[in-house]
């Protein structure tokens, strides 16, 4: 072999060798089945170290939900108060009101007297509908049976002395303590009529125990005294009443009858019987057959036009 041959083949025989420890592949050791594997022990829950009754009480208290759930069946089961109850409740704020506005208070612009008679009239619709029933418009008819006295002056072209109205009260919502001292006094109904034909006015009395009128001049602009509307005579009025037989809005409004803030409270409404109404206004107070004085009073009660019968009408 040519030297220079043979020393490059010794020079490259290491190479080669390198080379193929190099490649060699690597066999990875395999695990025999019988190796112990080793697992790393579970961690227990703190629930699960807890005694089975601590566990339930733990989970009892947990959840929001069965709070609000619990709660929420209590209202449910709380009872309505009774009739006795919310009769003592609309007392008590009745004397409330009443002191205050004895004590000279301007109810009508007083923050204080203003959170009381709101909070009279909250209690009193509640009551007015255990008494009364509950309706869809908030209101009740009434029906008056009326007698006019002898002597009226068409009696040849009406010969019969018995007729009717019927009124309807103010939504509750906007006149309930009103509306209240009018029903209590109609459905416990003992004597009275009207005794003041006024010009402007027919006004009725009320005679008999218990009549109660106004804690205070209870007034909505949504329920002024218009033609045949029915307000409460007196400041504090009531308990008399009469029917507006005109346009009474400014005459006995807001700031009316020498009050810069009060008005009358106006209740109710005729909703039948306005024919008797006007009999009442043109011949048994348009004429001079009975006797009465500068304000329109009557001086004897046989010529009173009576309130015979009171009845509580349909619910409406």
């Amino acid at each position: 072999m040519n030297p220079s041959k043979r020393v490059l083949a010794l020079a490259v025989i290491p190479i080669i060798v390198l080379f193929l420890i190099l490649v060699k592949p690597y066999t990875i050791p395999s695990v025999s089945s019988s190796s112990e594997v080793i697992e790393e022990p579970a961690l227990k829950s703190e629930e699960s170290q807890l005694p089975p009754e601590q566990v339930v009480q733990q989970q009892s208290t947990l959840p929001n939900e069965s709070k609000i759930d619990n709660a929420h069946i209590e209202i449910q089961q709380e009872k309505p108060p009774t009739l006795e109850e919310l009769k003592a409740t609309v007392e008590d704020r009745l004397e409330r009101v009443r002191a205050i506005k004895n004590s000279g208070t301007v109810m009508e612009t007083d923050p204080t007297a203003l959170q009381e008679t709101k909070q009279l009239q909250e209690a009193t619709r509640p009551l007015l509908e255990a008494l009364y029933g509950k309706t869809d418009s908030g209101t009740y008819t009434i029906t008056l049976h009326l007698k006019f006295p002898e002597g009226m002056p068409d009696a040849d072209s009406t010969p019969s002395r018995t007729s009717t109205i019927v009124v309807e009260t103010a939504p509750i919502k906007l006149m309930p303590h009103a509306v209240f001292v009018f029903m209590e006094l109609m459905s416990n109904w003992q004597a009275g009529g009207f005794h003041r034909p006024a010009g402007h006015v027919l006004q009725a009395l009320v005679n008999g125990p218990n009549k109660r009128g106004l804690a205070f001049q209870e007034y909505s602009e949504h329920y002024p005294h218009v033609i045949g509307t029915l307000g409460f005579a007196g400041r504090p009025g009531g308990p008399g009443f009469y029917i507006n037989t005109m346009d009474n809005t400014h005459n006995h409004g807001p700031g009316s009858q020498g009050s810069q803030t009060e008005a009358d409270s106006c209740f109710a409404k005729v909703i039948s019987g306005m024919d008797t109404v006007n009999r009442m206004q043109e011949q048994w107070g348009g004429k001079s057959n009975f006797p009465r004085d500068k304000m329109g009073f009557l001086s004897n009660s046989e010529h009173f036009v009576a309130i015979t019968v009171v009845k509580i009408g349909g619910l409406q």
